[in-house]
């Protein structure tokens, strides 16, 4: 039964595509996704910094390890929340003024807005407000990923115009 749903596969298309990126652009790829996990903008900075990188690259790998880190904080958040107040605990809870804020925030801008400030606070604190507010899972994953993809594709074409008005090096 296995191998007949694995022939359904169009494995002999993809692995020689695979096979095709060196191991040093892999592990380009991981480190900036290991960053973009965690922090975006740093992710997608990296990748731009990096020679040779294109709009697809920077996808794959700064794109991916967004959305990758969003899945793992949207469906264990509240776990690894625990986990990280069991290492290390409050002293004190947040004030009542920035609470205040971050509800004034939401009730004006939702999801949406949280989602567009994604390379402002990062992925995992984009998630952390929308879960905070009760917000479905499928549609945080849903904003979230068009936000990286939209931000991703506006910070590349903006190297790419920078580049093409002041040269390149």
């Amino acid at each position: 039964m296995l191998n007949n749903w694995m022939a359904l596969l169009p494995m002999g298309e993809i692995l020689p595509l695979f096979a095709m990126i060196s191991p040093e652009k892999w592990g380009m790829y991981l480190s900036v996704a290991l960053v973009a996990s965690v922090k975006f903008l740093f992710g997608v900075l990296a990748g731009l910094a990096l020679p040779g990188f294109t709009l697809w690259d920077i996808l794959f790998s700064a794109g991916g390890g967004a959305f990758l880190g969003s899945v793992a904080f949207t469906f264990f958040g509240v776990e690894i929340q625990k986990l990280y107040e069991r290492y290390f605990p409050r002293k004190k809870p947040a004030s009542f003024a920035r609470r205040r804020k971050l509800y004034v925030f939401w009730k004006r801008y939702g999801l949406l807005g949280v989602s567009v400030m994604i390379p402002v606070f990062s992925p995992m604190v984009s998630i952390a407000i929308a879960i905070a507010f009760r917000e479905r899972p499928g549609k945080i994953l849903l904003y979230i990923t068009a936000s990286i993809i939209v931000w991703s594709v506006l910070l590349f074409s903006f190297k790419e115009l920078a580049l093409g008005l002041f040269g390149t090096h």
